[in-house]
């Protein structure tokens, strides 16, 4: 009653002064004025803990933390009980003890908010806010006496739902249906979800699958790299056997030369034995170089085809994977239809027609009903 009645009592009353033993004023520079529990303080902040009523009518804590600079005052409050005494005997109106409630609340006096706000409301029953307020939190009154409106009802074999008042069975005809409501839209949202993951697996396979023929085109002439390197250590063989070759060519040529010849005339023969042992070592310069370079480049060449060879076998593994989770998907988005489809005709159920016709409560025209006091 007291968590329903916070509202109440923060409507009805204009607010007072923060006062207890243990309470402070925190006076800030800005201007503003922040009341809570001093936790502790030094030379260069302090902490207080503040109690802040939300719109559900919850106390909540928040402890703050101030800097010395910032604070233009700090006062010390007095003690919560005597306080109360004070003002609880000085109270002589309506508006003296909805504001008396209202510094309960905020002082978590709970129990002696509550009993501030009955005779606040026994003194004034026409504060139509109260009243408004009073029957949001779902008090009545009948018979000259504040009750809670769900147990009129209930004697009644009635219940307030969806803001009007009608017969439990009504009101559980019309849960029912908003129950297969609800379980119709989680079946279309489950079917769209199952759709949308087979649509993002199919997405993501066709992006794998356009990276398929370069991967292949690539790893091709990574291959044909490796195949020119392997081959530059038989050429460099081949190479300086024909060196050599060509070289015994020309000892022999030189060996076996007619006696008697001039020089020019031995230069002439010697000619082509001679070009032949050049093009040959310049043949073997070259393969020595290429060998040499094949050697070197070897390795990356080598660790080129093995990586592309890994991404081809995880990216052949990756869209096993993506084409099973597609079937997966569509196979449960078939089932997710289905489903939708009960649901769809489970609701076809209407609610009896007198849940309908229910009217919407009289508002009353006296003041809300607080629950008994209780003496702090």
């Amino acid at each position: 009653m007291l968590r329903s009645l916070l509202p109440l009592l923060l409507a009805c009353a204009s607010g007072s002064a923060l006062t207890a033993a243990d309470l402070v004023e925190v006076h800030l520079r800005s201007g503003q004025v922040m009341k809570g529990e001093l936790i502790s303080q030094d030379a260069d902040k302090i902490v207080v803990k503040s109690n802040a009523t939300g719109k559900s009518g919850k106390t909540m804590s928040i402890t703050m933390t101030y800097r010395r600079e910032d604070i233009a005052d700090l006062v010390e409050l007095g003690d919560p009980d005597e306080t109360y005494h004070k003002r609880e005997a000085a109270a002589a109106t309506a508006a003296d003890h909805a504001k008396l409630a209202a510094w309960c609340v905020d002082n978590g006096m709970g129990t002696r908010a509550l009993e501030q706000a009955e005779r606040a409301v026994d003194l004034d029953p026409g504060q139509e806010a109260c009243v408004k307020m009073a029957l949001d939190a779902g008090w009545v009154r009948s018979d000259g006496k504040w009750v809670k409106e769900a147990d009129l009802l209930a004697a009644e074999g009635k219940v307030r739902y969806q803001g009007k008042i009608m017969t439990i069975a009504e009101a559980d005809e019309l849960k029912a249906a908003a129950k297969k409501q609800a379980a119709l839209a989680d079946a279309q949202k489950a079917a769209d979800d199952k759709g949308n993951a087979a649509t993002y697996y199919e997405r993501q396979a066709a992006e794998l699958k356009k990276r398929a023929p370069v991967l292949e085109a690539e790893l091709t002439k990574a291959k044909a790299d490796v195949a020119n390197a392997e081959a530059c250590a038989p050429k460099l063989v081949a190479a300086k056997a024909a060196c050599d070759a060509a070289q015994a060519n020309l000892d022999q040529a030189r060996s076996s030369q007619q006696a008697g010849l001039n020089a020019t005339q031995v230069n002439a023969y010697l000619a082509p034995y001679n070009q032949a042992v050049s093009s040959a070592q310049q043949a073997l310069s070259t393969a020595k170089k290429a060998e040499a370079t094949a050697e070197n480049d070897l390795p990356t060449l080598r660790g080129k085809v093995s990586s592309l060879e890994n991404e081809k076998k995880g990216l052949e593994r990756r869209l096993t994977e993506l084409n099973a989770k597609r079937e997966a998907a569509l196979k449960a988005q078939d089932q997710a239809k289905a489903d939708a489809a009960n649901a769809a005709a489970d609701t076809t159920a209407k609610p009896d027609d007198n849940a309908a016709k229910a009217t919407p409560a009289a508002a009353p025209a006296t003041t809300p009903a607080p629950a008994p006091a209780q003496k702090p």
